[in-house]
Parts: C-alpha cells; structure tokens; sequence
C-alpha cells in the first residue's frame, strides 16, 4: 500500500453539500450522462490523494477518525481506489 497515486487531467472533482462529485472531462463537455459521486468517508479519502498521502499513510489517519478495524479500512480504501484507477479518475503516479 507505498504506491501513491495522482488525480487525472481528465476528470473534473466537485464537492456540493459535502459529497464529492466526479465528472469525466470529455470532448462534448455538455455530456454529464457519467457522474460519479462519493460519500463521506470517500470523500476524506480523495482528499487526502489531493495531499499526494500513500495508501498506507491514508489508513493510519482514517484509523485515527474513525472506528473501524484496520483490515476492513484497508480493504475499503484498496477497493475505493480500484474504482477510482478503473473510471480514470486516478492514475499510478510514476515514482
């Protein structure tokens, strides 16, 4: 979980009313028919990308928020940033 990641050119990232909301960045940009959004804790996660945290650094501050067994936080975090590499919202940074 050393690898870190940076946010993708081609996505636009909003948060309205606490939820993040993610927009691929096409040629038609009136096309919104893709939106991702995320919730809280999602959210806390992609803020803490934007601070260029690995992985493991983002576990160790989430355990500190919130109540959850480090197995499971790692296993969400893992997967939350699958979904984000899979729709382009994220790339593997080159180290």
């Amino acid at each position: 979980m050393k690898q870190t990641y940076e946010i993708s050119q081609s996505i636009a990232a909003r948060k309205v009313v606490g939820e993040l909301l993610l927009v691929p960045i096409k040629e038609n940009a009136g096309d919104l028919s893709v939106m991702y959004s995320a919730n809280e804790s999602g959210t806390r996660i992609w803020d803490l990308l934007l601070e260029k945290r690995s992985l493991d650094g983002i576990k160790k501050i989430l355990l500190e928020e919130y109540d959850i067994e480090e197995s499971k936080l790692a296993q969400d975090i893992e997967s939350f940033v699958k979904q984000l590499v899979e729709v382009g919202a994220l790339v593997v940074e080159k180290n």
